[in-house]
């Protein structure tokens, strides 16, 4: 059986997808098999293999922490390695794997934030930790002390990041304008990425800006139109047009 990791990507689009209403039929099969999902709370194998690796780093970047305690460059990849992990395994319904090693992301995250106080990347990806553990006010806690302008100067690369966060805005909070902000720059940092524009669709269309969504849908479709996101798209497009 072929995994493929695009589904574990796909996921918070499907929840948004699913809070607007969207029906993806074959997104959205109960046929596991073709999501790569063996059984209720068990891997694929390169599932596995794609754990035994964030495993592999998480144990590299902890003996750095030993050498070096404090390091906010070391601190925040090892809390994103426990982030992705946790990701993971909510995926197979590893909950009680997927809940400890959010909370492992929240742990070094603090640690980093206590060193950068003003670092609004670790402060966003903090946030995202805490709704992984279904801590949804804490998330908002955090989420509200950054403004529109901190979003617009957000210090980061991370389009993951970006993107995730930009769903919780919307999916969480109906925040689409700062959720907006955030996938318009992760669709400015990847404009091939097909995920960010797909769930920036998504968001405009919520948002009522009709062409402005069409536009970033259309814009998936042009990426690659034999993707995935690319079927969720036109499929979008379809309904909308009903």
């Amino acid at each position: 059986m072929n995994f493929s990791y695009k589904w574990l990507l796909l996921i918070p689009v499907l929840l948004v997808a699913i809070g607007l209403g969207l029906l993806i039929p074959r997104l959205l099969s109960d046929d596991t098999e073709e999501l790569g999902i063996v059984s209720e709370g068990s891997l694929s194998a390169e599932a596995e293999a794609r754990v035994a690796e964030i495993l592999a780093q998480i144990e590299d970047y902890e003996k750095l922490l030993e050498a070096s305690p404090g390091d906010v460059g070391i601190l925040m990849p090892l809390a994103g390695s426990y982030y992705e992990l946790a990701k993971v395994e909510e995926q197979y319904q590893q909950t009680n794997d997927s809940f400890r090693h959010f909370k492992s992301a929240v742990d070094y995250y603090r640690q980093a934030l206590e060193l950068q106080p003003e670092n609004d990347a670790i402060r966003l990806s903090l946030a995202l930790s805490y709704s992984g553990l279904r801590m949804g006010d804490v998330a908002l806690r955090e989420i509200e002390s950054l403004s529109v302008s901190d979003l617009e100067s957000l210090g980061t690369n991370d389009t993951s990041l970006l993107i995730d966060a930009g769903l919780l805005y919307q999916e969480e909070y109906s925040r689409a304008a700062e959720a907006e902000i955030l996938l318009v720059k992760a669709t400015t940092l990847e404009p091939e990425n097909q995920r960010a524009w797909l769930s920036l669709g998504f968001v405009r269309r919520s948002a009522g800006k009709t062409s402005e969504a069409n536009a970033a849908l259309e814009k998936v479709i042009a990426i690659d139109p034999t993707s995935d996101y690319a079927q969720a798209a036109q499929e979008y497009l379809t309904q909308a047009q009903q």
